[in-house]
């Protein structure tokens, strides 16, 4: 533990046992960790006393909140810990969705036309057919069913959209053999 002057502990004990501060607050204004902060308080026998929420305070975490603040910046703007600010949030119902839309790694959904058909009944009958006419064999290795097997798209699935379904542009092929086949697809187009 870091050495602080007798003169910052007493001060911060002083300022705790009148009510004026909390640990979080006296740690982010005047510098030792709030857990040392907590060990003087507990070595000089004080309870802690839970932070009081008023209306106040809450109308106050609102406003920064809603004005953009992240939950961390408004703990340290409204002088209350992170978890009273949480707590807040959460209750006045105003938490920033993390889904959809407002998820940080958002790409646009999955309402994608490409996606929709490959998610079809029509898709499904031309992987049917492809594995059926392939006798539920792998055509590059022979192998039958001890990887999963592919329908694989001859003519590109997304460039060519009126083959998508037309059972001559599959073939079937292992899970191993696919891999192989885009691997060396991407090098040649690379």
């Amino acid at each position: 533990m870091k050495p602080y002057s007798k003169k910052l502990r007493e001060k911060v004990i002083s300022l705790y046992r009148q009510g004026e501060t909390t640990t979080s607050i006296c740690a982010m204004s005047l510098g030792p960790h709030k857990d040392t902060i907590r060990l003087w308080i507990k070595k000089e026998g004080i309870t802690r006393t839970p932070t009081v929420i008023t209306n106040a305070i809450e109308k106050k975490v609102e406003a920064v909140y809603k004005s953009g603040a992240t939950m961390s910046e408004t703990a340290s703007q409204c002088e209350i810990s992170f978890g009273s600010v949480q707590k807040i949030i959460h209750k006045t119902g105003i938490a920033r969705s993390r889904s959809g839309e407002d998820a940080w790694n958002w790409t646009g959904g999955r309402d994608m036309p490409d996606y929709k058909a490959r998610k079809s009944a029509a898709y499904r009958d031309w992987r049917n057919a492809v594995l059926t006419r392939d006798g539920w064999a792998c055509q590059q290795c022979g192998d039958v069913g001890q990887n999963k097997l592919h329908s694989h798209h001859i003519l590109s699935f997304k460039k060519y959209q009126t083959e998508r379904f037309n059972e001559k542009n599959g073939i079937t092929l292992c899970g191993v053999c696919h891999r192989k086949l885009h691997t060396i697809t991407k090098s040649i187009a690379s």
